[in-house]
């Protein structure tokens, strides 16, 4: 079985192995109360897959992220995620504490 690498997004730390599964399934749970997305379109060829989507966190101005999906023969599973982010955001800080600073959360 392979593993799963991500890069949410491109410029951070990368995320690996079952740490990389907890956290989609952990920032899937975070965004769904102040994400709204809508799907612009797919592209699929061969073992790899991209997709654009129109964001809105909250109250806070529509963007837009890239998301590139990458299957090795052996299940290994790359994906990158690209989408604006202010320059103070570091390599080692969390994302989404910039992405959901406006929002009300628990």
């Amino acid at each position: 079985m392979g593993a799963l690498y991500m890069r949410d997004p491109v410029g951070t730390e990368l995320k690996s192995g079952p740490d990389a599964g907890e956290y989609m399934g952990h920032t899937f749970d975070l965004f769904q109360p102040h994400l709204k997305m809508k799907m612009l379109t797919v592209k699929a060829n061969g073992d790899e897959m991209a997709w654009v989507n129109e964001c809105r966190f909250g109250a806070a101005d529509m963007m837009y992220s890239i998301e590139t999906f990458r299957w090795e023969k052996d299940g290994t599973l790359f994906v990158k995620t690209y989408y604006d982010m202010p320059s103070r955001v570091g390599k080692e800080d969390d994302p989404y504490d910039y992405l959901l600073a406006d929002t009300d959360q628990d």
